[in-house]
Order: structure tokens, then sequence, then C-alpha cells
């Protein structure tokens, strides 16, 4: 790689390092709960997930015999 973009690659590196080192406070009561982020991510995948299930089973889903003349 050319020395330009180490430069770039090292500078981005640092900003993004010293980013996580400040303290932004928190907009929110809810950001004090540890692990808030982690169990708000695996309420709303449970979510995505039984509410397609849901939608494939009452909308997408035929019965096995939904193209039998009989």
């Amino acid at each position: 790689m050319k020395p330009s973009r180490w430069i770039a690659l090292i500078a981005c590196a640092a900003i993004g390092y010293g980013l996580t080192l400040a303290d932004w406070g928190h907009a929110h009561r809810w950001e004090i709960i540890p692990g808030f982020y982690s169990i708000f991510a695996f309420v709303g995948c449970a979510v995505i997930i039984y509410g397609s299930k849901w939608l494939g089973h009452r909308f997408l889903q035929k019965r096995e015999d939904f193209y039998d003349d009989d």
C-alpha cells in the first residue's frame, strides 16, 4: 500500500479510537441499564422472527390440497 493510504488508515483508526473514549453523556434514561442494547437487540430479533413466521403462516402458506380439483 502507498504510504499516504497508511497515513489515512492510521488517522481514521486514531479518530475512531478517540471517539470511543469521549463521554457523550446519556441521551436517554434507559442507557444507564447495563446490557440494555443487547437485550433490546435480542427482543427485536425475536419480534422479527416470530412476526415473520406468523405472517408466513397467515398469508403466504397454503394448504397442501390448494391446487387439487377434487
